[in-house]
């Protein structure tokens, strides 16, 4: 693999990383001492809500593909090794495989959820904004 790829993979994840930090940092409750101006701007801005729901998305996203990647893997070599050798670690990376659907199966249902979330809180604001 290109070590350009490779960079440009860091360097979108610390890109994701960093604004998750900096939109979920100074939200109110978080414990930390932000002065009241920024926290009530920040807190009326629609928008650090948007960054933070993309993102979340995104991980989840990138969760699935990740956890789908590996499974799909896993069960490639644990049929070649229960089919042709050492079958115990065939059956070891199947169990491996199914662990990983199934994190890749709870991390669908949690984006799904997100989705749903994110949909209801749309139309809500379209609602508000048509009754105002």
């Amino acid at each position: 693999m290109p070590w350009a790829l490779l960079v440009r993979l860091l360097v979108r994840v610390l890109a994701g990383l960093f604004l998750w930090r900096v939109t979920g940092s100074r939200r109110p409750g978080t414990g930390r001492s932000v002065p009241p101006q920024r926290a009530s701007r920040l807190g009326n801005m629609p928008s650090a809500s948007a960054i933070r729901q993309s993102a979340a998305l995104g991980w989840h996203i990138t969760a699935v593909a990740g956890f789908a990647a590996v499974a799909a893997v896993l069960v490639t070599a644990g049929t070649t090794l229960t089919v042709l050798s050492p079958r115990w670690l065939g059956i070891a990376l199947l169990v491996v495989a199914v662990i990983a659907m199934s994190a890749a199966a709870l991390e669908v249902r949690s984006l799904l959820r997100l989705v749903a979330v994110r949909r209801r809180e749309r139309q809500a604001q379209a609602l508000r904004s048509e009754l105002s």
